[in-house]
């Protein structure tokens, strides 16, 4: 297997192994919300020593906040905690687990397969023929992972009856605007990788708490 950035592993990390994805960017749990978003203080940051156009920080063990390039902002939501009030609406709420992913972004696969997260992917923007990774042949011949059609013509409708909790894009989906349109009205995020040496350790950040129980896995990245 070929030896991805830390960065990558950080972001998975930080992502699918703890999580499950909610547009909820209004915070609709309404009266059930146990915090209000102007109640959360993120003084807590990841130190990143490489990682560019990527940053975390925490408010408390429950809420992440993970900023990727100029434009994408999500709260990551620990499994259990409450959703909070006034979310901001550019913010994309993301609630743990994360566990039935689209990947679109292929190249992230060896850092799921190196993080044994490779279960954490429902859906696969290429066919078992054309993957590489041992770990996501045998996931689609199994059926544990399903063809969901290439970034420009997924198959939303597999996607729908299935179930999808975070849609995992290469900057490729921008030639496609209407389909990160068509997820948004589908209630199911979509987070965009923005270099092979800062998505790596985002997503490998939300990933990994599921791995490390009672861990913060904070190292610099």
């Amino acid at each position: 297997m070929r030896r991805l950035p830390r960065a990558l592993l950080t972001l998975l990390a930080v992502l699918t192994l703890c999580a499950c994805g909610d547009k909820a960017q209004d915070g609709s749990n309404g009266e059930d919300a146990a915090v209000a978003w102007d109640e959360l203080s993120f003084d807590e940051a990841m130190p990143l020593d490489y990682a560019t156009q990527f940053s975390v920080s925490y408010a408390g063990d429950e809420y992440k906040r993970i900023t990727i390039g100029q434009d994408q902002e999500f709260l990551l939501v620990t499994e259990g905690a409450a959703v909070p009030s006034g979310v901001p609406e550019g913010v994309t709420v993301l609630q743990q687990p994360l566990d039935e992913i689209y990947l679109v972004a292929s190249a992230a696969m060896d850092s799921f397969a190196e993080l044994d997260a490779v279960d954490s992917i429902r859906f696969s923007g290429r066919k078992e023929s054309d993957w590489y990774i041992e770990q996501a042949k045998e996931a689609m011949s199994a059926g544990d992972m399903l063809y969901a059609g290439k970034y420009s013509e997924p198959d939303y409708e597999l996607i729908l009856s299935q179930g999808c909790d975070l849609v995992l894009e290469n900057t490729m989906i921008y030639h496609s605007p209407e389909v990160i349109e068509q997820f948004e009205t589908l209630g199911i995020p979509v987070l965009v990788e923005m270099s092979r040496a800062v998505w790596p350790h985002g997503v490998g950040q939300a990933l990994r708490c599921a791995h490390r129980q009672g861990e913060r896995g904070r190292g610099a990245v």
